[in-house]
């Protein structure tokens, strides 16, 4: 507060009391409007650094979510590759199976031609014979071609499992980081509210403490009125009591005219 504030103050009737205690009024309301803003910021910087954890731990749970994919990826990948050369080790073999098949048809040939050039009258029995080769043969066509499908549908089955346990694993994973971004939002959310309700209960308490200054500034701007009204009635007494002992003290007839 100024020195011509404090004259003009004391002139109106305020005691020196009186202006000082106006004086760290004001001192005192200047210094919460600054710590009311240095509270503002540092609730804005605390905001801004939240803020940039939950992008690190979200972009954190992100990458986690990439690596997971790409290790799925990979094993997927694996599992087709064994797959691949499960494939080609069966056709190794019934390549080799054929081959054996096509070799031991030219040693009958052999067989036959010799026999029938041998003799002809055991001809009979070369053909019973023939005969009963044929139906090995075919029967080991058969139990081949049996042997066959049956690693076909095993590899399909061992295949299905593979996908299915892929499947399973996938929408597990994806469960798991979707209950984990759950917790996260929510946990953010609570400290969001718990940090709202806290600049809540800190703008009631300095808005109460505004109102208790108030009514005192208000207080004892009263009283300062009622002293004034006192001292002003006092000296209208002490004016009038003057004048009218003056008049009595004057001669009587006196005036202008004599």
């Amino acid at each position: 507060m100024s020195a011509s504030a404090v004259l003009r103050l004391q002139k109106v009737g305020f005691t020196v009391e009186q202006v000082e205690a106006l004086a760290d009024f004001m001192d005192t309301q200047a210094a919460s409007k600054a710590d009311l803003e240095r509270e503002a910021n540092s609730i804005r910087t605390d905001a801004a650094e939240t803020r940039a954890e939950m992008r690190a731990e979200f972009t954190a749970v992100r990458t986690d979510a990439a690596e997971t994919r790409a290790e799925m990826r990979s094993e997927f990948a694996a599992v087709r590759a064994e797959a691949a050369e499960t494939k080609a080790e069966l056709k190794a073999e019934f390549a080799a199976v054929r081959a054996e098949a096509a070799e031991t048809k030219a040693e009958l040939k052999a067989e036959f031609a010799s026999v029938r050039a041998e003799a002809a009258e055991t001809k009979a029995e070369m053909r019973a014979e023939f005969a009963s080769v044929r139906a090995e043969a075919a029967e080991t066509k058969a139990e081949l071609k049996a042997e066959i499908a049956g690693v076909k549908t095993e590899l399909k089955t061992e295949i299905a499992g593979v996908k299915a346990e892929l499947k399973t694993e996938i929408a597990g994973v994806k469960t798991e980081l979707k209950t984990e971004i759950a917790g996260v939002k929510t946990e953010l959310k609570a400290e969001i509210a718990g940090v709202k309700t806290e600049l809540r209960a800190d703008i009631t308490s300095v808005k109460t403490q505004l109102e208790r200054e108030t009514t005192r500034l208000e207080s004892a701007i009263e009283l300062a009125k009622r002293d004034i009204t006192i001292k002003l009635g006092g000296m209208l007494v002490l004016v009038t009591g003057i004048l009218l002992a003056a008049i009595r003290y004057l001669p009587v007839g006196s005036g202008p005219g004599h």
